[in-house]
């Protein structure tokens, strides 16, 4: 991230395999929200199909993509939140 930061590169932090864990999402934005090369959080994508890979869950609920928004928000609320819809 300090590379992107050196050259003006803004970043979208992608934490679509950790939907179901707002507590993991938490921790990565806490580690990285003050950088200057963050863009955004991409907290979901496509949450109803198979993950992309080995050991991800087969989807996640509406319920969960919401709670993984709330929990990013709260802890940055100055950056953008992104997740694909149903």
């Amino acid at each position: 991230m300090s590379v992107a930061a050196d050259e003006s590169i803004k970043w979208e932090h992608d934490m679509r395999h950790n939907t179901a864990d707002t507590a993991e999402i938490v921790s990565q934005i806490e580690r990285f929200k003050s950088s200057p090369a963050v863009l955004s959080w991409y907290i979901s994508d496509e949450p109803d199909g198979a993950g992309d890979h080995p050991g991800a869950p087969v989807g996640v609920s509406p319920g969960q993509v919401q709670a993984a928004y709330d929990a990013a928000k709260q802890a940055d609320p100055y950056h953008p939140v992104r997740a694909r819809a149903f």
